[in-house]
C-alpha cells in the first residue's frame, strides 16, 4: 500500500471516529431535551389542574351566591308587604278597612255598604272623609306604588238600575270608577299610578249562600302594589 493511501484510510478512520462522537453527543443533548420537556410537561399539567380545581371553587361560590340572592329577592317583598300591611293598619286604626296581604300588594277593603246604598254607585257623604283618610295613607306610607281599585259583588242580579247594569260586572266596575275618581280628584292621588277592576262576583271572599257571606263579598278593594312601581 502506498503512502498515499494510508493517509486517506487514517482520514476515513479519523472522521468516521468524529461521526460517532458528534451522534453520541446529539443523543445526549437530545435526552437531555426530552427530559426538559417533560419536566415542563409535568408543570403544566400540575398547573392545569390547579386552574381546573381554582375555577369549580369559583362555579361553586358563583352558583351559591346566586341561590342566596334568589332567596333573599323571593323572601324580601313578602318582609316588605308584610311591614306596609302593618304600617297601614296602624294608620287606618279604628275606620273599619280591613288590610290584608293580597297577591303582590297590600289590599284596603271596604264592605260596599259603607261606600254606597245597595244597588247604588253614587258615594255615601260619610263615605269621604274615610276614602280622604285612605287616599292620605297610601300617599304616606307607599308613594310610589301602583293602585288598583277593585270592585266585587255577591251572586245577586241587579234589580236596581237593571236598565243600566246589565250585570255585576258592570255595576263593579261602576263602584270602582266612583272610588278611583274620588281617590285621584279629592284624594289628589297620582293618576298615572291608578287603575281599575271591576270583578263582579267572580271573587267571593264568603259563601254567597248566606246573607253574611253576601255582605263580605260586597266590597271595594284599594290594592297598593309597592313592586310594580317604576
Amino acid at each position: 500500500m502506498s503512502k498515499r493511501g494510508s493517509v486517506f484510510k487514517w482520514a476515513a478512520f479519523l472522521v468516521f471516529l468524529g461521526s460517532l462522537y458528534g451522534c453520541a453527543g446529539n443523543r445526549k443533548a437530545l435526552e437531555e431535551q426530552v427530559v426538559s420537556q417533560n419536566d415542563t410537561i409535568a408543570e403544566l399539567q400540575k398547573t392545569n389542574v390547579d386552574l381546573q380545581t381554582k375555577i369549580a371553587e369559583k362555579e361553586k361560590e358563583t352558583a351559591q351566591a346566586q341561590q342566596t340572592a334568589q332567596q333573599r329577592a323571593a323572601q324580601k317583598p313578602s318582609t316588605n308587604l308584610e311591614g306596609i300591611r302593618k304600617s297601614f293598619e296602624d294608620r287606618l286604626h279604628g275606620t273599619g278597612v280591613i288590610v290584608r296581604v293580597k297577591g303582590d300588594g297590600v289590599a284596603l277593603s271596604f264592605d260596599s255598604s259603607r261606600l254606597f246604598a245597595p244597588g247604588q254607585f253614587a258615594l255615601r257623604p260619610e263615605a269621604k272623609t274615610l276614602l280622604h283618610k285612605v287616599a292620605d295613607a297610601v300617599k304616606t306610607q307607599a308613594p310610589n306604588a301602583t293602585v288598583r281599585v277593585e270592585g266585587h259583588t255577591d251572586n245577586q242580579p241587579v234589580k236596581k238600575l237593571k236598565t243600566r247594569f246589565k250585570s255585576n260586572w258592570e255595576l263593579s266596575a261602576a263602584r270602582a270608577s266612583t272610588v278611583l275618581h274620588y281617590l285621584v280628584e279629592q284624594g289628589h292621588m297620582d293618576p298615572k299610578r291608578v287603575y281599575m277592576a271591576g270583578f263582579g262576583q267572580y271573587q267571593p271572599v264568603a259563601n254567597n249562600s248566606t246573607p253574611a257571606g253576601r255582605m263580605k263579598n260586597r266590597r271595594v278593594e284599594i290594592v297598593v302594589s309597592p313592586h310594580e312601581s317604576k
